[in-house]
């Protein structure tokens, strides 16, 4: 866990609203970049969707805000939005910046101490075949954890990912080294016979501003002490 109950009241709640994103994230601690020609910046909006028993009835009960999720790519700079809140990475600062916007606070903590707590076994085979996704080819992966588990994503061939985003990404296990943007991922959801899926609905290339990588002036940063 990354976060005490210690919290306040107000940010825990906010931060138990974040499991579907946060649920899911595996911090990656890689080895090798294997990068494509051109590293992509731009925006990225997935969709999401509940796969396995009672599937269709668990996706009648998400909200609107809680079936996409957008990536903002800039170098070394991410930005996660899912159900109102927002997870920034910075890989230059070695930082994970969690946002509370009804709340306007922060919790930031290191990409280390977050490596280290996610840490675990687990192998890769690459898929044989490809995908097509919003016109660009995809490699495709499985990830086969300790516990039987398995995750299957892909990756556009012509999407390059810069090489510390490539040995650290959300959404995937600890270990996983990408070599392009992930436009598609099958996870389980832990204790449970669903998994979730999210695939590229949307893919906006373009100058990202700065700014969104950026803690608001007005938010309150809460302090490990203080969990």
């Amino acid at each position: 866990m990354l976060f005490s109950k210690k919290l306040s009241k107000p940010m825990s709640s906010q931060l138990s609203r974040m499991a579907p994103l946060l649920g899911v994230i595996g911090l990656v601690c890689g080895c090798q970049y294997l990068g494509r020609e051109k590293e992509f910046e731009g925006k990225i909006v997935y969709r999401t969707a509940l796969t396995g028993p009672n599937a269709e009835m668990l996706s009648l009960l998400l909200k609107p805000q809680q079936v996409s999720l957008t990536v903002y790519y800039k170098g070394d700079r991410l930005r996660f939005e899912e159900s109102g809140q927002t997870i920034l990475v910075d890989y230059q600062q070695d930082s994970l910046t969690l946002l509370a916007p009804e709340t306007r606070q922060y919790f930031t903590v290191s990409l280390e101490e977050v490596r280290k707590d996610r840490r675990s076994s687990f192998r890769v085979e690459r898929l044989p075949e490809e995908r097509e996704i919003l016109g660009h080819a995809c490699a495709g992966y499985k990830v086969f954890g300790d516990k039987g588990d398995t995750i299957i994503y892909w990756e556009a061939k012509d999407l390059g990912i810069t090489s510390a985003a490539s040995q650290m990404y959300l959404l995937l296990p600890s270990g996983v080294v990408l070599k392009g943007v992930p436009l598609a991922f099958e996870l389980p959801i832990p204790n449970t016979p669903i998994r979730l899926r999210r695939e590229a609905e949307e893919i906006q290339p373009g100058e990202v501003e700065e700014s969104i990588f950026e803690v608001p002036a007005t938010y309150t940063r809460i302090e490990k002490k203080d969990l």
